[in-house]
C-alpha cells in the first residue's frame, strides 16, 4: 500500500498521541507539555505540510472539547510540524543526532514563539499547572512577567521537545522501513519510503 493512503492513519495516531500527552500533564502537573509528540511522529513520516496540519488539528480539538486555551498555540503546534516536517525532508529521521538537534531547535523557537501568546492573551498563566509553577517562582524571584514566562518556557520547552524527539525517533527505528516515509532518508518517496537517490 502506499505510504500517502496511509497518511490519515498517522494523521490521526499523532492527533491521539497529541491529546494523550495533553492529559498526561493535566491529571500529573510535570513542567512538561506532551502535547506535540505525535505532531513530530506525523511530520517526520508524512512531511511538513501533513505535519503542520496534525499539530493545527491537534489544538483546535482540545480547544473546542477541553480548554479554549489551546486554541491560540495552535500557531505552536502547526511550526513545530512544518518544522519537523522540513528536517525530515532534508535529513531524514534515523540518524542519533537528529533528535537531539530537532528537540534544541524546537524548545528554542517554540519559547520565542508561545511567549507572547502566553503573556499577552493570558498574562503568562495559561492553565498548565507545572509549567505556570516555573512561571510564577520566576517573578517571585523578581523578574518581569515577561521574562518570567519566557525563562520558565524555554526551560520547559527544550526538556519538552528533546524527550518527544528522542521517543519519535524510537517509534520510527521499530515500524517498518516501508511506512518510515520521509524518516527513511532525504527526498524519500512517499510511494516506498525509500531514499531517492541522483
Amino acid at each position: 500500500m502506499d505510504l500517502s493512503r496511509r497518511a490519515p492513519l498517522f494523521i490521526f495516531l499523532g492527533i491521539c498521541l497529541n491529546c494523550l500527552g495533553s492529559l498526561i500533564t493535566t491529571y500529573f502537573p510535570v513542567p512538561l507539555f506532551l502535547d506535540s509528540n505525535g505532531t513530530i511522529l506525523a511530520a517526520v513520516v508524512l512531511g511538513p505540510w501533513l505535519g503542520g496540519f496534525t499539530g493545527l488539528a491537534t489544538n483546535l480539538i482540545l480547544g473546542l472539547i477541553f480548554n479554549p486555551t489551546f486554541i491560540p498555540f495552535a500557531v505552536v503546534n502547526t511550526f513545530i510540524g512544518l518544522a519537523a516536517g522540513w528536517i525530515s525532508q532534508r535529513w531524514g529521521y534515523e540518524r542519533f543526532w537528529l533528535p537531539l538537534s530537532s528537540g534544541v531547535f524546537l524548545g528554542l523557537t517554540c519559547a520565542i514563539l508561545a511567549t507572547p501568546i502566553a503573556v499577552y492573551l493570558f498574562g503568562g498563566l495559561t492553565g498548565a499547572e507545572g509549567v505556570d509553577k516555573m512561571v510564577q517562582a520566576f517573578y517571585q524571584s523578581g523578574q518581569e512577567i515577561l521574562s518570567s514566562t519566557f525563562f520558565a518556557r524555554i526551560l520547559t520547552n527544550m526538556a519538552d521537545k528533546t524527550v518527544g524527539a528522542f521517543l519519535v525517533w524510537g517509534i520510527v527505528l521499530l515500524i517498518p522501513t516501508a511506512w518510515r516515509g520521509y524518516a527513511h532518508g532525504p527526498g524519500a518517496a512517499l510511494g516506498t519510503g525509500e531514499p531517492i537517490v541522483g
